[in-house]
């Protein structure tokens, strides 16, 4: 599965958040446009680029602090991952996003 194809998957469960909703109206996004300044805001992570260029410090920092701190506007990525790291892996209906998930990040990792 290609990243574009696991990230409009993970958007799509995303765009039912209220939260996500309002951001988009506030920001005068589609659901498209946020869906691409989305995968814009990830190829930055996955290259480094600021503001995902801050040190994470191993024994101090949690990723959920790293996170709440990563400043972008818009938020669509902070908002993803801080969603993400706020879902319990153990809870049956999460599941199948947690499925989703895993295969995103072994594309990430394999730089595809």
């Amino acid at each position: 599965m290609r990243i574009s194809t696991t990230a409009a998957a993970i958007w799509q469960q995303m765009m039912k958040i209220p939260e996500i909703l309002a951001i988009l109206k506030r920001n005068n996004h589609s659901k498209r446009k946020a869906g691409e300044v989305l995968m814009s805001q990830l190829r930055d992570y996955q290259l480094h680029q600021p503001p995902y260029d801050t040190s994470y410090i191993h024994n101090f920092d949690v990723p959920m602090k790293w996170w709440k701190t990563c400043q972008m506007d818009p938020p669509y990525l902070q908002y993803l991952a801080v969603k993400l790291f706020s879902v319990s892996p153990h809870a049956a209906s999460c599941e199948r996003i947690w499925s989703v998930v895993v295969g995103f990040m072994e594309h990430v990792v394999q730089g595809c």
